[in-house]
């Protein structure tokens, strides 16, 4: 269960009140792993230590379109059983 010592996600905040990133509204920044590998991100930035466990990491096949259900969440493939609903499609691989 998730708590202050295990988050499942980070918010990134501005401190500016003006700013369209503050209170409710956080940066669309992810850094913990688990809601990476769950909502797709279309860039990624990773240091070299996770570069190099990437064909270790069961997750990361969904980085390549290996995921077949889905939910409010994200995506989710093989190494997440019994989560998500049926994708209506396929989703496509990147190119």
């Amino acid at each position: 269960m998730p708590n202050a010592n295990e988050p499942t996600n980070l918010h990134v905040l501005c401190l500016n009140r003006r700013c369209d990133f503050t209170r409710n509204q956080p940066l669309p920044i992810l850094a913990i792993d688990e809601p990476i590998y769950r909502r797709l991100p279309c860039f990624l930035i990773a240091t070299v230590d996770k570069f190099a466990a990437m064909p270790w990491t069961g997750q990361v096949g969904a980085f390549f379109g290996r995921v077949d259900r889905y939910d409010e969440h994200g995506f989710y493939g093989p190494c997440e059983k019994d989560q998500g609903r049926p994708l209506p499609a396929p989703l496509q691989r990147p190119i």
